[in-house]
């Protein structure tokens, strides 16, 4: 959840394309520009993991799992090790009752 949780109601469109996670932001941002100036929403999203901060890569305003799916698909074929991701709505992230 603390993947996805900054890209809560990025659009109407709830599905995105994982296409890289990176150390480096620069690099992230780099991917994700190249992406974009090709047609391809994107956004790059910051989480840790053990203290250490990584980067998302992602492709995000899919409106479907079959759009999604095709393009994670395209992508693999290229060479990425993309994975389809279902982007939660407002409201959707609820903390666990104790």
């Amino acid at each position: 959840i603390s993947r996805v949780g900054e890209l809560t109601s990025l659009s109407d469109a709830p599905y995105a394309v994982l296409l890289e996670t990176l150390r480096n932001e620069s690099e992230a941002r780099r991917i994700a520009d190249a992406f974009a100036s090709d047609g391809f929403a994107t956004r790059v999203s910051a989480w840790e993991l053990g203290g250490s901060p990584l980067w998302d890569v992602y492709v995000t305003g899919l409106a479907s799992l079959a759009d999604a799916g095709e393009l994670a698909m395209r992508l693999n074929d290229a060479g990425w090790s993309s994975e389809v991701t279902v982007l939660p709505g407002e409201g959707e992230l609820v903390e666990k009752p104790d």
